[in-house]
């Protein structure tokens, strides 16, 4: 088994386990502060969870205006054989 400081200086990209790069991860659960991701390893069937926590937050400093969005339905904008024909 790989250490913590082995874990964490691979940013997590291989399995604690045999070493492999062949991982999946599960969906990501956040909690306060906190997140969780179940992950697999393809090679050697390892699973374990890596854990995320915050240490800072950063203020978002590109501030996007809102875009408002159109649910209307799209028409079709060809003309039917009646506008065709004339």
């Amino acid at each position: 088994m790989l250490d913590k400081k082995c874990l964490v200086e691979g940013k997590g990209l291989s399995c604690p386990s045999c070493g492999s790069l062949s991982i999946q991860g599960g969906f990501v659960e956040i909690e306060a502060g906190r997140a969780y991701q179940r992950m697999g390893c393809t090679e050697c069937d390892a699973t374990w969870q890596d854990v995320y926590e915050l240490t800072c937050r950063i203020p978002d400093t590109n501030s996007y205006p809102e875009k408002e969005v159109n649910h209307e339905p799209i028409r079709d904008q060809t003309p039917g054989l009646a506008g065709v024909l004339g």
